[in-house]
């Protein structure tokens, strides 16, 4: 199923669960109540949903009108990414939720060996791109932090291993690694890590997302 029909058949759903019924081909008549309302009824499952994946036109012609249900950063996202497919949007990272929290890291890269360095632990790669975050209420924009990577020790950015899960820094700043563990092991490329999760604890994971952007 195309994410553009997944879109339709969320949005079926969701008009079958109103209060009242409403013509989705004449929202001109639509109170901001009846978007409201609608919005409550998909706020959990507007996050999942590529989005980036329908073409622009569809997007504009069957999505756009529903904009006001739409987080405001997401949205902007959507249409960034529609004006520049270069620019990787926000929304298109990976997301790793771990106790009500959300923690994510950006590769810029695709997940295979690398040879900036390499070890018996893994190898990495360099680039200047990467940053990690984390929301510490995964709805509201403004509880995101975001640490980028250091210039000084890019060439150890983001790691690549086959035992463990996606990995960023040196030795590692932060890590998927087995039985759904997230942790860092220091802060040797991502200088505030710390501010995104704990040092010297493991956290147990609820799961983990990767996300692909792809340049049309």
């Amino acid at each position: 199923m195309e994410e553009i029909e997944i879109w339709e058949f969320v949005l079926k759903w969701a008009l079958a669960r109103m209060s009242t019924q409403h013509n989705v081909d004449n929202l001109s008549q639509w109170t901001s109540s009846n978007f409201e309302e609608l919005e409550k009824i998909l706020h959990d499952l507007i996050p999942h949903i590529r989005w980036f994946q329908i073409p622009s036109k569809l997007f504009w012609r069957k999505v756009n009108p529903f904009k006001s249900i739409f987080p405001k950063q997401l949205y902007e996202d959507i249409m960034g990414y529609y004006c520049d497919p270069d620019t990787p949007p926000t929304n298109a990272i990976l997301p790793l939720r771990q106790n009500g929290k959300l923690i994510g890291g950006y590769n810029p890269l695709s997940l295979h060996p690398y040879n900036s360095y390499t070890n018996s632990n893994g190898s990495w790669q360099s680039t200047s791109d990467s940053f990690l975050f984390s929301f510490t209420k995964k709805e509201e924009i403004n509880s995101a932090y975001i640490t980028r990577v250091n210039l000084d020790s890019q060439v150890y950015a983001v790691c690549y291993g086959s035992n463990y899960g996606p990995a960023f820094g040196s030795g590692w700043d932060l890590i998927i690694d087995r039985n759904n563990i997230i942790k860092t092991c220091g802060r040797g490329t991502y200088l505030d890590v710390y501010n995104i999760i704990n040092s010297g604890h493991n956290h147990i994971l609820e799961d983990y997302e990767v996300y692909q952007v792809v340049k049309k």
